[in-house]
């Protein structure tokens, strides 16, 4: 039986919030290793917190691992473990096989040197012989489109640029673990295509890969298994669909008290009886995944009566980002009732949050609004794919009418 390319036992890593006590206590551990008198390795000192705390699990070679939580959740300190650049106070770690990494942007590279320099060192720290990179340099080049800028310092170059750099020689190097922070997050929508493409192809050669990420489409798609961290604690760990719904639960958990509606300080437009529906069925019934729905609200204005506005309606996922914003203009009234009727809006099974506010034509100024006016849910009873992503955020357009009356 083949054994694991990664296993991990009881494994902590802490932190202190404090720069002086943590010179300190670095100081005073180098000297208790000396003297072996005992670690302070299992528990905290003053200002200390743990970072992961008490992480096992294995990866089995060739086995594509996702890794997903909030930020500070642990996810770059687990890899930066795995990669040797940080070493555990409690448990330990076993990796098997040669590592390539691309864990932070620039992460290997020198300033001062230029691209084509950097790719030479980059790749001795990766472990690729001289003649090995010369044979790989095109191919290189070629998938970081950074041609002519081959000759500049890696100081000029873009934070993209650096990243498309830094994955095009790690995926060159013949690793058997490819460890890939959330950088890919960095590049246009190209490269993460190409990034992607590259991460099957090494799949497909039994690389075992560990993948950090917030983009939860690319998780989908790559990850076999997916490990949920928060708070720097294992909450869950299996299938991935299933890790995507915790993640999702654990983010509108902790947001859920931030989202209380709260009324612009600028009242030149004021809103009112904001409320989402769906259009069949009953009127206080869930939204299906799909249904067309309705959204309506009231507004009052005596200064922009007679003028021209800009309506704008956002919808927003629990954890703050944007769905989808729908703008129209109209001649606002003294007092009106609007309805938007959306037709198929896609947003999966989640709960979501809806902003309503109001703009002069050509001016980015509110003059009037709600800030998470209201919830509501979208439900499915069949399990499936329903996420529509691009890159970091997705913004859905929304086929809808406006609608004016009582």
């Amino acid at each position: 039986m083949r054994a694991p390319a990664i296993e991990v036992h009881g494994l902590s890593k802490k932190f202190c919030k404090s720069l002086r006590r943590a010179l300190y206590y670095g100081a005073v551990d180098v000297l208790r290793s000396f003297i072996a008198s005992g670690t302070t390795g299992a528990r905290l000192r003053r200002d200390e917190f743990w970072a992961l705390d008490r992480l096992s699990f294995e990866v089995a070679a060739g086995e594509t691992l996702g890794v997903i939580g909030e930020n500070g959740s642990g996810k770059s300190t687990l890899l930066k473990l795995l990669n040797g650049i940080l070493l555990p106070d409690a448990g330990h770690v076993t990796v098997r096989g040669r590592v390539g990494a691309l864990i932070e942007v620039g992460a290997g590279f020198h300033p001062m040197l230029t691209g084509r320099e950097n790719i030479y060192v980059n790749g001795a720290i990766l472990g690729m012989s001289r003649a090995e990179i010369d044979a790989k340099y095109e191919s290189i080049v070629e998938f970081a489109d950074v041609g002519t800028f081959l000759d500049v310092p890696i100081r000029n170059y873009s934070s993209g640029m650096v990243v498309r750099l830094g994955f095009a020689v790690a995926i060159h190097a013949e690793v058997d673990l490819l460890l890939v922070d959330e950088v890919l997050a960095v590049g246009d929508a190209l490269f993460q295509y190409k990034c992607f493409e590259r991460i099957r192809e090494l799949r497909e050669r039994g690389v075992t890969i560990v993948l950090v990420s917030h983009a939860m489409s690319l998780i989908e798609r790559v990850c076999q298994r997916t490990l949920v961290l928060d708070r720097g604690r294992p909450v869950f760990l299996g299938d991935t669909a299933l890790a995507i719904e915790k993640y999702f639960d654990l983010v509108s958990a902790d947001v859920r008290t931030d989202h209380r509606p709260r009324e612009l300080d600028v009242r030149e437009v004021r809103f009112s009886g904001i409320q989402v529906r769906p259009e069949t069925g009953r009127p206080d019934g869930p939204i299906h995944f799909g249904q067309d729905l309705a959204i309506t609200f009231g507004y009052e204005t005596q200064k922009y009566a007679g003028e021209e506005l800009e309506f704008r309606i956002g919808i927003k996922t629990m954890g703050g980002i944007m769905a989808s914003m729908m703008r129209f203009r109209r001649r606002a009234s003294v007092a009106e009732k609007l309805t938007l009727r959306v037709h198929e809006p896609r947003l999966w099974p989640s709960t979501y949050i809806i902003n309503v506010s109001a703009c002069p034509v050509g001016m980015d100024i509110h003059v009037g609004g709600w800030n998470n006016a209201l919830t509501f849910q979208v439900v499915s009873e069949e399990r499936g794919d329903y996420r529509f992503e691009y890159g970091q955020e997705y913004i859905v357009l929304f086929d809808y009418t406006v609608e004016s009356g009582p």
